[in-house]
This record gives C-alpha cells, structure tokens and sequence, in this order.
C-alpha cells in the first residue's frame, strides 16, 4: 500500500498486453498485465476499472488490478478477482465500430518489426492532427486525446469530491494509437492547434506501457501530476477542461 498520505488517487491509462494472430491475449500479455499490477501502488481502497471494449484490453486490466494488492513474494498465480467491475467506453477505443479497421488501421498491428517502423508508423499518425482519412472508421489523433482527457477530468472530479481521506485507483485499458495521442497532446500542454510529434518520447508506447495521473489533495489544495517513463510532468486540470471543451 502507498504511504504517500497526500496521494489520494492513481489514474492509470495503459496498453493492452501482448496479443497472438487473432488479437487475443497472449500467454505472454497475461504475464505483462500481472508484472503491472505488481508494480502499480495499490492506495488500499476502491479500484475502478475502465475498457475499450476489446476482450484483450479488458483481461489486461482485469489482470493488473487482480495483482494490484500483491507483490513479487506473493503467489505468482492467483484466481483472477470477480468482485472487480469493470466498464465498457467508447472514450478509449480508437475505432468508431470495432469492427471496421478501414485501411488505416487495417495493417497497424502487422509492423511489429523494428523500432524504427513503429516510429515511423506512429509519426504518421501523429502528423494527422485534427484529421482522419476515413473519418467514418477511425477518430484523429486529437479526438481521440480528447476522448481520453474527458475520461480523466471525470476520474479526477471524483477524487477530488471525495473527502481526503478517500483512496481510488483507476484503470484505464486501451490501445496504442489512443494513449499515445493522449500523452503526445499532454507534452505538448494540451495545445490544440500544435500537432505533436515524438520528440520528446522517442518511440510508440509498448505492451502493458501507459502512464499514471497522481492526484494529491489536501482539505485546502490538490496538485496533479503525469508519469510516465522517466519523466513527470504537472497538469493543469483547467488546461484539461479547455481541451476537450
């Protein structure tokens, strides 16, 4: 349990583990998901737990929060916890139908082999800004930032209404093209009329990678702040509520 007495809640928005041929999870993406739970602090209340949709991303998450509460001396397999609930939101897939891949996305998944493709590929994304070229198929990049900042102004409103005292995780399954667009939009300070690039990232978010959003309050003040790899960043709720308005 953290013992950070002002840290009242952990957004957590995450990529689904790995997955074979059939966009199932792997053998392998099950073990990432139970490596990050482990890893997660586990505050001691509520866990709230939030999906695309897709059955991988939700057995990811399901996952980590089952593991959330243990640590790397406990058990290595557990029964996963049904007392978890989970939710379906269209505010973390990336696909308007999930079952239209459009020719975008049709290939996505398929380059998987070397880092530099992968950056090329997401850069491309990126560079789309506010546009989609098959907007009926796929939401832009700041659509799907925005999706994503929605979720988490409604995530830290609810922290932040809840007396001090009060303990939540949050977590937040999703896929590679939305969470990227999320933290690149972050970086860039939630600027709209910037398209980000990955400059400062360096390449595309891995299996299970993501970033968390520690909210800190006190009865008088609260302070927010995203990490991700070796980087943490202060956020600016009001800067969040411009973005998605």
């Amino acid at each position: 349990m953290n013992q950070d007495k002002d840290l009242t809640a952990i957004i957590s928005l995450i990529r689904h583990g790995e997955k074979d041929g059939s966009g199932e999870l792997t053998l392998t993406g099950q073990k990432q998901s139970r490596e990050k739970g482990i890893k997660t602090p586990y505050l001691g209340g509520d866990i709230i737990l939030f999906h695309s949709g897709s059955d991988r991303v939700k057995k990811t998450i399901r996952l980590a929060a089952s593991y959330l509460r243990l640590n790397e001396t406990d058990v290595e397999e557990i029964i996963e916890d049904t007392n978890l609930q989970d939710y379906e939101t269209r505010l973390l897939h990336y696909l308007k139908d999930s079952k239209k891949q459009g020719e975008f996305f049709a290939n996505w998944d398929k380059i998987e082999d070397s880092a530099s493709a992968r950056k090329e590929r997401m850069e491309r994304f990126l560079a789309l800004g506010d546009k989609s070229t098959e907007p009926e198929v796929y939401y832009s990049p700041i659509e799907m930032a925005r999706n994503v900042s929605k979720l988490v102004e409604t995530q830290i409103d609810f922290a932040l209404i809840t007396t001090p005292e009060s303990r939540t995780n949050f977590i937040n399954g999703s896929h590679e093209p939305v969470i990227m667009s999320f933290i690149a939009y972050a970086l860039s300070g939630f600027n709209r009329s910037t398209n980000p690039n990955l400059s400062e990232i360096g390449d595309s978010v891995d299996y299970t990678e993501g970033v968390d959003i520690l909210v800190r309050q006190t009865v008088q003040d609260y302070r927010l702040q995203m990490q991700f790899r070796d980087m943490k960043i202060d956020l600016d709720l009001e800067e969040i509520r411009r973005f998605i308005s």
